[in-house]
Formats: structure tokens, C-alpha cells, sequence
């Protein structure tokens, strides 16, 4: 989708598209069902302790841009004095610190 708009490149761009589809109050229709392919896929590829399955996927807010103390993640996934995941999109850009 973004290719075809010209928008494949742009972190801003993948920033919007991935927070209209992991927020599960937004209206696209698909409840938590993306949040958990998301969750399930991340714990099937990387050695992750984070199980949101056990919580209510339903009551994670997903906030862009958060101010760290190093640096500045591009979605914040959290549900409140639970858990968090912080997702650092690299789009043809190399990893940094």
C-alpha cells in the first residue's frame, strides 16, 4: 500500500499505518485481531518474555513519538502498570544506538 502511494520510505508514514491498525479502539474494523498477529509474531521470531495474551489486548494504548531518555520510539504499546513495548521503525536506514 505504501509503495503505491510513494510512501514506502517514509517512517512517518509507516508510523500512521501501524498505529491505525495495532490501536484496538481505532476504526478499522478488526478489534485486537492485528495486535495479536503482531504480539504472537514477535514472540515466534525473537526471544521476547512479553506475553500479552495474558492480558487484555483490548486496554492497550498505542501513543507515537513518546520522549525517552534515549531517544525517541515510534510507537509506544502499553497497557498501564502492566507492560510496554517500545518499536523503533527503520525504513532503508541502518540501525543506530
Amino acid at each position: 500500500m505504501l509503495s503505491i502511494l510513494g510512501e514506502a520510505r517514509s517512517e512517518t508514514s509507516w508510523e500512521a499505518l501501524l498505529t491505525y491498525f495495532l490501536d484496538p479502539v481505532a476504526p478499522n474494523g478488526m478489534d485486537t485481531d492485528i495486535l495479536a498477529a503482531f504480539f504472537d509474531t514477535i514472540s515466534a521470531t525473537t526471544q521476547s518474555n512479553l506475553s500479552p495474551r495474558t492480558h487484555q489486548l483490548s486496554e492497550v494504548e498505542v501513543e507515537t513519538q513518546i520522549t525517552a531518555d534515549d531517544g525517541v520510539p515510534h510507537l509506544l504499546l502499553w497497557v498501564r502498570d502492566e507492560w510496554f513495548c517500545c518499536v523503533e521503525l527503520k525504513s532503508h536506514s541502518g540501525e543506530s544506538n
